[in-house]
């Protein structure tokens, strides 16, 4: 298979500022594909700080 390994964190040598975030949130409530990176040249492995507003999913009974 061509391309990128998903389980690299970053996967363009040479290019720290481009992540798959997927490798760096902790949070379980917030779901990201294998492939979705994140571009962020001061710090790219902190994606969730830019999770503003993210709430639980409530059960309705």
């Amino acid at each position: 298979m061509y391309g990128a390994d998903p389980k690299d964190k970053h996967p363009m040598k040479g290019f720290p500022q481009i992540c798959f975030i997927q490798n760096t949130v902790s949070n379980p409530n917030i779901l990201i594909g294998d492939y979705t990176y994140y571009d962020d040249p001061e710090d790219s492995e902190h994606f969730e700080r830019n999770v503003l507003y993210h709430f639980p999913l409530l059960a309705i009974a």
